[in-house]
């Protein structure tokens, strides 16, 4: 992948926000992680957790997205999400309401099942 192509699909990523969202996910992941392994200890926790960070994302993602766009389509992609309608799709407030629809669903079902359940 040319450095052109790869620092295009890596606006990408910030532009379209999903940088953002992996980075909350993982965060998420992180802290779930560590409640379920407290036995490991902190030093080893965050070795793992930063080898397996962020950085392998954008490494793992921009392959696939190399191999699925061309560098004019990268262009592309770009030029729509630094739009007024691409911002406005990648818009902090409308992204962060997604988790919580989905808290809100996965709480729903725990609330029905265990009525059920009963």
């Amino acid at each position: 992948m040319s450095e052109k192509k790869k620092y295009l699909i890596n606006l990408f990523l910030k532009c379209s926000k999903h940088l953002f969202s992996a980075k909350y996910n993982l965060e998420i992941n992180e802290s779930l992680l560590r409640g379920a392994y407290l036995s490991v200890p902190e030093d080893k926790f965050k070795k793992v957790m930063e080898e397996h960070g962020i950085e392998e994302y954008v490494d793992e993602i921009s392959t696939v997205l190399d191999s699925m766009f061309t560098l004019g389509e990268v262009q592309e992609l770009n030029a729509f999400f630094t739009s007024p309608v691409g911002r406005k799709i990648t818009d902090k407030k409308y992204l962060l309401k997604m988790p919580k629809i989905l808290e809100k669903i996965v709480s729903e079902r725990e609330e029905k099942l265990s009525k059920i359940g009963k």
